[in-house]
């Protein structure tokens, strides 16, 4: 165990951690030297460049180029790799765009219901195509809510020009009219075809090529390849991705049948005996997609010894209000390295990535994660975005993405990407430590090979297919909460498990001994099977399940076993063979509940050689079986916010039975280590704290107990703090407005928007800020327009806003912002503020968002207004309830307390914190907390018989002004004094005491 560290050091491995760097704005050298320098300082291995459409120079213009030309040569200084990862949802202006644009079979389409009719026996149903629109019109039968495809009948194909009169025939038939359409980007650009191999052409013509000429051989050690994210599959509100000339013929030349008439199928509930059809053009679209832009991008990194990085799906860019994303369409092709965008829900994506990562491991290949996307869509404290990496690293990811780099920070970025941290974010300064943090786990990751038995939760894509419709998205919800709910079973029980897919079992061999190996994996194997969401299953896999039973291998269904299969429905055949399945004597097979789901795994013959039980919050501990340098172990982590205590039991996998009480364990964070003795004043409870990533294995090398004295916790009282800030409070305004109306004195069109705010005081200093609300150059500003508080209009400031008491508006430097002095203009009771455009005859744009107001003051809400108040007491520890809601800035929290006279060690222990923290006692710097565990040994700097002197310094992360979250900020849970000592000395500050465990060795 003492030479794991060395052990990981010494040898190579091929994980990386790159940042995603969007240029927006105005870019140049100077900043591209300075922001790469800090990146570099960071320990990043690379940078991935996403041209924004918002950037300065234009994307593929001479001037950038040049500044491309520069950021090369400032990476080989560094030692960074750069890669291209071009947006193509948001392309902005380039000539490659420009070809998209003007040329219509290179532009990404969508097929749409435009229409649609339920007609009956007797009724005609009468059609003139558009003259400017492709349009199809297909009728199929239909029983109530669903439809059958199987007497379709094409009613337009597309092609000319003639009315078309239908007369129904016997039954009851909906007409459906599909209507294609272009995908634009926010500024009415169209968006390249992904379904085109010729727009992937004119990629590489216009871009990929201009590359190479330029920069290959000259920096080919410098430029490594380029990234992409290809678009959803499934539909919604707006339709799904399509391509006339493309999918029409190659689904007939391949399938025998019209795709038109089977489309109906996406959009609508249709009857269980041809299900099939879903999932099939489901697959077909994924295929073909990957089979077109993709390849041929793959086809240019490889002619130039480059790597393409393939992460897939992006997200529904039409933006349907029923879409959930493609989770389950993992890049397929030989890609190098294959990954997922991670949009949305942070478990929804865990578990997609838990797929993919089984999948990839069967095929050797790597596989990369963004980080920073799902932790909160409007940004992320270091601390969630540690939390978010190392689930990452135990699971098996190679190459971690950090997102949210941005060139020019935006306070209301409209991109795609959330910000995360952003130059000039005091998170930023922290993400060197969080880089280190992360390359060790990645190495640890890298070095041991993952084996033992498990149980499979089987990912259950084509079922999810199968059921999907965007008007009711049940399917989905329910598969990913039992796959959910049977993960935080089989964690809670202390099984290892895996989530794999479909394809993955049927690849599978089944032994005599009743197990399920893989080809390609000689280190696991599976003697369970749990099937979280099966209503229609595939009859080749169904076969499968037939077999495993046959083997006695554990199969549960969640909820119920299937009702029928994707080919033949609810026969009475296939549910003859249900019954018979899970009515087997072998007693092997079972569905139900989750807690039935629990009783049939609870048995020893499940569980791993290191044996835990009684796990308090298991549903966030991760254990992976591993083995490094030839130690078994596992490898734990707590992936939650709160500790997870769990029940260690004897190893019984030893000759010498009194060794098997004892373990060790390794912390791959820090490099600590823990003897544990089971038998030494009940140490068989140990307690994991939030983010903490283990090793743990059976101790071989020595029989020293450690020592162990009594502890207990005392808990400091929450009235007891007191709070300050050391920056202006903000908020924005309340009750915004924006209208556009006539200006009297110039005659012309003019914007004006208002918003208010109340104050139950005044005379205090106020000021009125705004962030990137306005696209302004500040000379012209008030030429354009004109800023008004109740009615007195207000100039901009030429200079900062001064300090006060130390205290100024923001962490950046304010002559970036445009900002007002309001403290004059600001009355007792409501204040207006009103900004109105000057009324020239090019209008300007509108005021997007907001301004905020900067005051040294508590803010509380009144309905739907902001209230400027006094000093107030909070009886709670986040800052929001001391009227500090959108602070941008540090929370400083102050406290005096006491302590026993007698103890070996004393630790503070803060429970949950909203982000970094320094901590200060008796005046003696700790330095930054960044993350769980907020845990610090303060024995030296404690005074006996007097009173010590606390102060904690919050540090608040970006998003809560940037995107007004309404997460909580500050100390966030309670704080207690961990005393390591004779408890007949014990002082309490509260009767309330709790035993609590041990950390590591100091």
């Amino acid at each position: 165990m003492k030479g794991i560290a060395e052990y990981i050091k010494d040898r190579g491995h091929d994980s990386t951690i790159w940042a995603l760097w969007a240029w927006n704005g105005v870019i140049t050298e100077e900043e591209i030297r300075l922001q790469l320098g800090k990146l570099g300082e960071t320990g990043v291995d690379g940078v991935i460049i996403r041209p924004s459409s918002d950037m300065f120079p234009l994307y593929l213009s001479d001037e950038f180029w040049k500044l491309f030309d520069v950021l090369l040569s400032i990476a080989r200084e560094r030692g960074v790799s750069v890669m291209l990862g071009d947006d193509f949802s948001r392309p902005g202006e380039s000539p490659f765009l420009a070809d998209v644009s003007g040329k219509q079979h290179l532009r990404a389409a969508r097929l749409a219901v435009e229409e649609e009719h339920n007609l009956e026996e007797g009724d005609t149903f009468n059609f003139t195509p558009s003259p400017v629109r492709k349009q199809y019109v297909v009728a199929v039968q239909r029983n109530k809510r669903k439809i059958y495809l199987s007497d379709a009948q094409t009613l337009f194909d597309g092609e000319g020009s003639e009315h078309v009169e239908w007369a129904v025939p016997e039954g009851h038939w909906k007409v459906v009219v599909f209507e294609v359409t272009y995908d634009a980007s926010c500024d009415g650009e169209y968006l390249p075809n992904f379904f085109s191999m010729k727009a992937g052409q004119t990629y590489v013509n216009v871009v990929l090529d201009e590359f190479a000429q330029r920069y290959l051989p000259t920096y080919e050690d410098v430029f490594r390849g380029v990234f992409c994210e290809v678009p959803a599959l499934l539909p919604s509100k707006a339709g799904v991705p399509w391509d006339d000339d493309l999918l029409i013929s190659k689904y007939r030349s391949r399938y025998k049948r019209n795709l038109i008439e089977t489309m109906p199928a996406l959009f609508y509930e249709v009857a269980d005996n041809e299900i099939k059809y879903r999932p099939h053009v489901y697959s077909f679209l994924q295929d073909t997609l990957y089979d077109r832009f993709p390849a041929v991008v793959d086809k240019w990194v490889k002619q130039n010894s480059l790597s393409l990085w393939v992460a897939g799906p992006e997200g529904d860019r039409a933006g349907g209000s029923q879409y959930l994303p493609d989770l389950f369409s993992h890049p397929k092709g030989d890609f190098d390295v294959i990954g997922t965008c991670r949009r949305g829900s942070r478990r929804v994506n865990d578990i997609s990535l838990l797929s993919l990562l089984a999948r990839a491991r069967m095929e050797n290949k790597p596989v990369f994660s963004i980080l920073g996307r799902s932790v909160r869509m409007d940004g992320a404290s270091i601390g969630e975005l540690k939390q978010e990496a190392l689930f990452f690293a135990v699971n098996g990811v190679s190459h971690i993405i950090i997102d949210g780099i941005k060139f020019n920070r935006n306070y209301r970025y409209e991109e795609v990407s959330p910000q995360v941290l952003s130059f000039g974010s005091p998170d930023f300064f922290t993400m060197k430590d969080l880089v280190t943090l992360t390359r060790s786990n990645l190495n640890f990751s890298a070095q041991c090979e993952r084996y033992g038995d498990s149980v499979a939760v089987v990912f259950p894509s084509s079922s999810i297919m199968s059921d999907y419709n965007p008007d009711s998205p049940t399917a989905i919800k329910t598969a990913y909460r039992n796959i959910m709910e049977s993960i935080a079973c089989l964690q809670e029980l202390g099984i290892n498990f895996e989530v794999v897919d479909e394809q993955m079992l049927l690849d599978c061999e089944i032994t005599k001994d009743g197990v399920l190996l893989h080809k390609d994996d000689e280190y696991s194997s599976i003697t369970g099977v749990i099937f979280p969401y099966a209503r229609l299953i595939n009859n080749s896999f169904f076969v499968k399940v037939e077999q495993m039973s046959k083997k006695k291998i554990a199969l549960f269904f969640v909820d119920a076993p299937p009702e029928g299969s994707f080919d033949d429905g609810h026969s009475p055949s296939f549910i003859k063979r249900v019954h018979k399945l899970v009515r087997a004597k072998t007693k092997r097979v079972d569905y139900g509940s989750c807690e039935k789901l629990r009783e049939m795994f609870a048995e020893d013959s499940f569980r791993g050689e290191i044996k835990t039980k009684g796990i308090t919050n298991p549903a966030v501990l991760w254990k992976k079986n591993v083995e490094i340098n030839g130690v078994d172990g596992y490898w734990l982590f707590n992936a939650g916010t709160e500790d997870s205590t769990l029940r260690l039991f004897p190893y019984e996998n030893t000759e010498d039975d009194e060794n098997g009480d004892r373990y060790i364990a390794y912390d791959i964070t820090t490099g600590n280590t823990l003897r544990i003795d089971l038998e030494s004043h009940n140490r068989d409870l140990f307690t994991l704290f939030p983010g903490q990533s283990l090793f743990m294995s059976y101790d071989e090398e020595s029989r020293e107990e450690t020592p162990i004295t009594n502890k207990y916790r005392i808990k400091l009282k929450e009235d007891r703090w007191k709070f300050d800030t050391d920056s202006l409070n903000s908020f924005p305004l309340s009750r915004w407005s924006s209208k556009i109306g006539i200006n009297r004195n110039a005659g012309s069109l003019t914007y004006y928007s208002e918003g208010h705010f109340v104050s139950h005081e005044f005379g205090y200093e106020a000021y009125l800020v705004f962030l990137d609300s306005i696209p302004h150059d500040k000379g012209t500003l008030n030429k354009r327009f004109r800023v008004s508080l109740n009615g007195r209009e207000l100039l901009p400031m030429k200079k900062r806003i001064p300090e006060q008491d130390g205290k100024a508006a923001f962490f950046d430097d304010s002559s970036t912002l445009l900002i007002y002095d309001m403290s004059e203009a600001v009355v007792k009771g409501n204040n207006r503020v009103l900004i109105l455009s000057n009324g020239e005859p090019d209008l300007p744009d509108p005021v997007k968002y907001p301004p905020f107001v900067a005051v040294d003051n508590p803010v509380d809400k009144s309905g739907k207004v902001w209230t400027v108040i006094g000093k107030r007491k909070n009886d709670v520890y986040e800052w929001g309830g001391f009227g500090y809601p959108f602070l941008l800035g540090t929370g400083v929290y102050s406290m005096t307390f006491e302590v026993p006279n007698l103890f070996e060690s004393i630790y503070l222990n803060f429970t949950k914190l909203s982000g970094s923290a320094e901590v200060i006692l008796n005046g003696v710097s700790y330095g930054v907390l960044q993350w769980s565990p907020y845990r610090l040994n303060i024995t030296e700097q404690i005074k006996l018989k007097e009173r010590n002197e606390l102060v904690v310094k919050v540090q608040n992360t970006l998003d809560v002004i940037n995107h007004l979250s309404a997460e909580k900020s500050g100390i966030l849970g309670p704080v207690y004094l961990d005393i390591y000592g004779d408890k007949s000395s014990e002082k309490s500050l509260e009767e309330d005491e709790e035993v609590v465990r041990d950390d590591f060795d100091e």
